[in-house]
């Protein structure tokens, strides 16, 4: 731990810190420790007027430059049939495996990053490290069917945003195992996770992964969908991705409530009435979501 961040931190596990110094203190400190090596920028395919054999080449290209760990665990993700939405036909040019569009090629990469940094084996990690990135993914992955649904922005943003919104738990467990003990310990239906972490830390999970998330310099939709996925109408106005956070809230409650919690305890309260409004959700919607799930949260449990 570097020393700049020590005496923090060590308050961190016992008294309390001012809820900002201390976020930033243990972002910092979990930078550190997951040592992510980010990709730098959706540098594969951005201009909208390319040919499919020219992203094609390009996705190649950047497939063959990941480490190998990440490249095998995209692969994987691919080969599961989640993403077939993004798949890039086969070209002459290209007879391997075919790889995904401009579209997706940065945040599965992006999140395949994360994933391999923490944990290193996922079948070693303790089961609530598991159970969260369950969780994770399966939000991902509803949030990116309620986009397509709502047209509410870029199915790859959301799943993207969605997979990133509780990094502030994985990284608490990361960073000072005790305290998310602590938080596990006083979580139950009635209680929910945020309050249970203003109470033992003074700032919650929303704060710590937005934070983790600046410092990492991903986009903003994935840093507001960590900050607000539990208060969706606390977003300050004017956020053009106002409405994939939203996704992203009603994902996470609607994979509590079918038995993929976060902690293992369902006790997300539902979104307000204008997230359902905004979104023009209604019984219809929601009944076709509801019939969705299963499928979507056995995806989750192939993306492990």
């Amino acid at each position: 731990m570097s020393t700049g961040n020590t005496s923090v931190v060590k308050q961190i596990a016992g008294a309390p810190v001012p809820w900002a110094a201390s976020v930033h203190a243990l972002a910092l400190e979990a930078q550190r420790k997951l040592a992510v090596a980010l990709p730098r920028s959706k540098s594969c395919g951005e201009s909208p007027h390319q040919s499919t054999a020219s992203i094609t080449d390009q996705a190649a290209d950047q497939r063959d430059a990941l480490d190998e760990p990440v490249q095998a665990l995209v692969s994987d993700w691919y080969g599961s049939g989640a993403f077939s939405w993004g798949a890039v036909p086969a070209t002459p040019t290209n007879h391997s495996a075919p790889w995904l569009d401009s579209q997706w090629a940065y945040p599965l990469e992006l999140l395949a990053r994360v994933r391999c940094g923490w944990p290193k084996d996922l079948d070693q990690a303790p089961a609530a490290v598991k159970s969260l990135w369950r969780h994770s993914f399966a939000v991902g992955l509803v949030s990116e069917l309620l986009v397509r649904l709502c047209d509410a922005g870029e199915a790859s943003d959301a799943f993207l945003a969605g997979s990133l919104h509780d990094i502030g738990l994985l990284a608490l467990q990361a960073v000072v195992p005790e305290r998310f003990a602590e938080v596990m310990d006083d979580v139950d239906s009635l209680t929910p996770t945020c309050r249970s972490e203003r109470r033992l830390l003074g700032w919650d999970h929303q704060r710590f992964g937005a934070e983790l998330l600046r410092l990492w310099g991903l986009p903003p939709v994935a840093r507001d969908a960590a900050r607000y996925h539990h208060q969706p109408l606390q977003l300050p106005p004017g956020r053009a991705h106002a409405r994939v956070v939203r996704c992203v809230a009603m994902a996470n409650y609607l994979c509590s409530r079918a038995g993929c919690a976060s902690l293992g305890v369902h006790n997300v309260a539902p979104p307000p009435d204008d997230v359902f409004a905004q979104l023009s959700i209604d019984a219809g919607v929601l009944r076709l979501l509801w019939s969705a799930l299963p499928e979507r949260l056995a995806l989750a449990e192939q993306l492990l």
